[in-house]
């Protein structure tokens, strides 16, 4: 019979490192899972180390790995991967992102993995996929956005392909895990089942449209800039006290109430009825709102706009963005616990639900702080074989 899930009573064992595995245990988190972070005892998950650090600990990790348990184990070596096996025994998700051959070599691919648990959900994310001749191959979520054509298609004509400033493939990946791991706990009656995630096609699948295009016209998608393909008028524009905004005329109303805006309602006939005369002439309604935008200051724009409902949006900076009336309103940026730093203000939820919020408890916490109660209370261990277990280097 298939499960009624009640996510807080749903164990997920992350033995991910990185980004992509990480993040989908913690949006599985947010949403009530139990979620128990898998670390060497040494060096732990290497996105501790990445990026900006306030008082010597790393910040990425922080939101990477909230509302976790941290726990240490040395899965290269036969006592930390018994401990590992008897932790799925009672678990209902693992996520792993090493490679495949790592993985058979220490006894934890799935089949492995099954036969301690047949319920068992793995998530096994790799750069490349368990499957075909790049299967083996190390990657990371730089790789994807490269293979992807995502950097082909960012950027301006003339420049070269353009990477995200941020982990795009990787966060991607983990949303799309996340939302295979639910389906799969929904579809589950005797048996769980492997779920493999790669970092190259969950980004490629966004950007199907280009296969699309590709497939019945031959024409391959370049670099255009800000602008869009597939609908005009689409790009950045700034104003008189240099600031920047982007505008979006996705919908024939939303082009109408534009031209309204800049004065030019005989424009906004013409071109609303007909998204392909917009898009061939994008370059001059491009032109003639960026001469509109620079005689006017972004406040007196913003006026007119919201007058005219266009759909517009500025282009914020961080400390911007936080501060935003709309953001600060629904609390989408909060202070909360952090057993090293005190506090930190992090992102809540990226969905409002009304009958079962998601939540963020807390910040990502010290390596392996809550090894010793797991071991003790999870595994039956005592403190004297937890003892000895840390001697040896095991946790």
């Amino acid at each position: 019979m298939k499960m009624n899930i009640n996510m807080s009573d749903i164990t997920v064992i992350d033995a991910s490192g990185m980004v992509a595995g990480p993040f989908a245990g913690t949006l599985l988190a947010e949403h009530g899972a139990r979620v128990i972070k898998v670390e060497d005892p040494v060096k732990g998950d290497p996105i501790r180390h990445w990026g900006a650090e306030k008082d010597g600990v790393g910040l990425c990790y922080k939101s990477a790995n909230r509302n976790k348990e941290y726990m240490t184990l040395d899965l290269r070596k036969g006592e930390g991967q018994e401990l590992f096996r008897r932790l799925v025994r009672n678990a209902d998700v693992a996520i792993v992102n090493h490679r495949p051959s790592t993985l058979e070599k220490w006894g934890l691919d799935y089949q492995s993995l099954k036969s301690e648990n047949p319920a068992l959900i793995v998530l096994h994310i790799s750069a490349f996929g368990l499957t075909g001749p790049y299967a083996d191959r190390p990657g990371f979520g730089s790789l994807g956005e490269a293979m992807s054509g995502f950097a082909y298609t960012t950027g301006s004509a003339d420049g070269p392909p353009t990477m995200p400033s941020f982990a795009l493939a990787d966060s991607v990946t983990g949303m799309a895990g996340a939302f295979a791991v639910m389906v799969a706990l929904m579809n589950r009656e005797d048996e769980g089942q492997l779920i493999d995630a790669n970092l190259v096609e969950p980004l490629a699948r966004l950007m199907d449209y280009n296969t699309v295009q590709y497939d019945a016209t031959g024409e391959v998608q370049g670099r255009v800039g800000n602008q869009w393909k597939w609908t005009a008028p689409r790009d950045t524009f700034q104003t008189r006290d240099h600031k920047w905004f982007v505008i979006s005329g996705s919908h024939p109303n939303a082009v109408r109430n534009m031209f309204r805006a800049i004065e030019r309602p005989d424009l906004g006939e013409i071109y609303a009825a007909d998204s392909q005369a917009r898009l061939r002439d994008s370059e001059e309604i491009g032109k003639l709102v960026r001469a509109w935008a620079a005689e006017r200051e972004y406040s007196e724009i913003v006026s007119i706009f919201d007058s005219h409902l266009v759909s517009y949006a500025p282009v914020y900076s961080t400390p911007e963005l936080m501060a935003d009336q709309h953001m600060v309103a629904n609390g989408v940026f909060k202070p909360v616990p952090d057993q090293e730093l005190g506090n930190i203000t992090l992102q809540g939820p990226i969905v409002r639900m009304t009958g079962t919020p998601a939540t963020v408890r807390d910040a990502g916490g010290a390596l392996g702080v809550d090894s010793d109660r797991i071991l003790r209370d999870d595994l039956g261990l005592s403190q004297n074989e937890i003892e000895k277990l840390r001697a040896t280097g095991i946790v």
